[in-house]
């Protein structure tokens, strides 16, 4: 029993420490193209990257069931699952608060 305890201990502790093992640098470079696309209302190109966002989401999945919990990581789809919704609407202000609300998730998560 304590040696499968270590071992989740080892494996949460290797997790969080390579953000690009765990999907945190993924999250933050589709956040920052998209944020790039909305300063210049590329709109095909938001979409996008948006789609790409719900795709890193559940590539990673497994990952953000480790590292958070289930509260996190489902707030986390709800919100993609709206930006995408406000990206069809063309909501530059409800897009920019759909972002940051994603992000404070991927750093509650993240944060140790």
């Amino acid at each position: 029993m304590n040696k499968k305890i270590i071992g989740l201990f080892v494996i949460f502790l290797f997790l969080s420490g390579c953000s690009k093992f765990t999907g945190q640098e993924d999250f933050n470079d589709i956040i920052d193209n998209i944020q790039q696309s909305v300063e210049q209302k590329e709109w095909k190109q938001l979409k996008s990257h948006g789609d790409d966002l719900l795709k890193i989401y559940h590539s990673n999945k497994w990952k953000l069931q480790m590292i958070g919990d289930e509260r996190e990581y489902e707030e986390l789809y709800e919100s993609i699952k709206r930006l995408l919704v406000v990206i069809e609407e063309k909501e530059v202000t409800e897009i920019k608060l759909s972002l940051a609300t994603i992000e404070s998730i991927i750093e509650e998560i993240y944060s140790l």
